[in-house]
């Protein structure tokens, strides 16, 4: 319980050891908290190690990195996902530096979806656009160039979308074939140079 207060709840060391004492009155030092959380830690590296491992068969998984600063220091934490796992490391790098040192994309054979940075493309697996940046990105074009065929292609995504929903609701696995082919013909007449 003290390492999933400090651990998810984020609960500081003063608030997790007044919370132990107010509800068994019991006192824990912050040497007790810090043993107990590097304990846990410890216990995990199989289970990490399975994780990794696991995330490297996938057919397809979410890569993504992000940056914060922890006392004016730059790090970044660096993601893999699926709709059933997740795996999060911090690292002092953003760039394939980080991701050989985690060791997931270098063995990565499925679909990797990412924002496009360069960096990914190091990898030998197939590559995918995130959608969420690809309406991120779709939203400036729109709005600084005023490009009227970037909205067209924004409802026609959320529209898609809602549709792949509607079907998962319903119990299907996919869209009808006359479905897909409509999306494909709207598509590709949107994005047709």
């Amino acid at each position: 319980m003290m390492v999933y207060l400090q651990n998810y709840q984020l609960l500081p060391y003063e608030r997790t050891k007044e919370l132990i004492s107010d509800l068994f009155n019991h006192n824990v030092s912050k040497g007790t908290l810090y043993n107990t959380s590097n304990s846990a830690y410890n216990k995990l590296e199989k289970f990490e190690n399975r994780l990794k491992e696991l995330l490297t068969y996938c057919m397809v998984a979410g890569f993504d990195e992000t940056g914060f600063r922890v006392l004016s220091k730059r790090l970044w934490l660096h993601s893999c996902s699926t709709t059933e796992h997740a795996y999060y490391e911090i690292h002092q790098k953003r760039g394939s530096q980080a991701m050989d040192d985690i060791n997931i994309l270098p063995r990565f054979k499925g679909v990797a979806v990412h924002d496009f940075w360069q960096s990914y493309y190091h990898y030998e697996c197939k590559h995918s656009l995130c959608n969420a940046h690809l309406l991120r990105d779709l939203t400036f074009i729109k709005e600084r160039f005023k490009q009227s065929w970037a909205e067209d292609l924004i409802n026609l995504l959320v529209k898609m979308k809602a549709a792949k929903q509607r079907a998962i609701d319903q119990g299907k696995s996919s869209l009808s074939k006359i479905t897909l082919k409509k999306y494909q013909t709207q598509y590709l007449s949107l994005i047709h140079i």
